[in-house]
C-alpha cells in the first residue's frame, strides 16, 4: 500500500507531469501555427511566439526522456572543508534574521 507522499516523491509520477507539460506546450504553439499565425494569446492577452513554445516544450521533452535520472538526482552530501563551511554558515545568523529579538533604541 502506498501513502500520499510515497506517490508524490514517485520519479514516474514527476516525469508523466514533465511529459504532459511538454505536450502540452507543443499543442499550443503548434495551434496557432496550423492557423497561419505565429502568435497565440496567453491568458493574459499577451502574444506568445508558437515555435518558442514549441521548443520549450521539445526541451521538456528532452529531459524528461534522456536525462531525467539526472535532474531527479539528489545533490551529494559535502565533504571537508566545504561542510565545514556550510555547517559554520548554518550556526551563525545574518543581521536580518534578527527580527525576532526585541529593538533596543539602535544600539
Amino acid at each position: 500500500m502506498t501513502t500520499a507522499k510515497q506517490v508524490l516523491r514517485s520519479n514516474r509520477l514527476g516525469r508523466v507531469i514533465f511529459v504532459l507539460v511538454g505536450l502540452s506546450l507543443i499543442a499550443a504553439g503548434a495551434r496557432p501555427l496550423l492557423t497561419g499565425d505565429l502568435f497565440y494569446s496567453n491568458y493574459w492577452g499577451g502574444p506568445v511566439f508558437g515555435p518558442l513554445a514549441i521548443a520549450i516544450g521539445m526541451f521538456c521533452l528532452y529531459l524528461a526522456v534522456f536525462r531525467w535520472r539526472k535532474l531527479a538526482q539528489r545533490p551529494e552530501r559535502l565533504k571537508g572543508r566545504a561542510a565545514r563551511r556550510a555547517q559554520r554558515a548554518a550556526q551563525q545568523r545574518a543581521a536580518i534574521d534578527d527580527f525576532d529579538k526585541p529593538w533596543r533604541g539602535g544600539v
